[in-house]
């Protein structure tokens, strides 16, 4: 009997636009930029990976560098909400 083209050969792990918002939320810009990163490459869009890649890098790198700049009276927590919504809200939208 033929195999069937639609089985894959090794097991894949596809992950949802929930999923990664929620690694987004629990694990900062790089956790879900990881999972859409493992996503666009198990697709094979390898140039949307990269892209994935260094967006949620530059994230990352960003919110370390305005968290070091903020002035000490000024909340932490004010730019951690704006920063982690936008980016998973991103990632969900070029996911679905």
């Amino acid at each position: 009997m033929e195999p069937s083209a639609l089985v894959a050969d090794t097991p894949r792990r596809y992950y949802t636009p929930w999923q990664i918002a929620v690694a987004t939320i629990l694990g900062g810009s790089l956790a879900g930029g990881f999972l859409a990163l493992r996503n666009h490459i198990l697709f094979g869009a390898p140039t949307k990976a990269a892209i994935v890649g260094v967006v949620s890098g530059v994230v990352a790198i960003g919110a370390i560098v305005a968290g070091v700049m903020m002035p000490p009276h000024v909340s932490r927590m004010a730019c951690a909400f704006p920063i982690v919504s936008s980016t998973v809200f991103s990632m969900a939208k070029r996911l679905s």
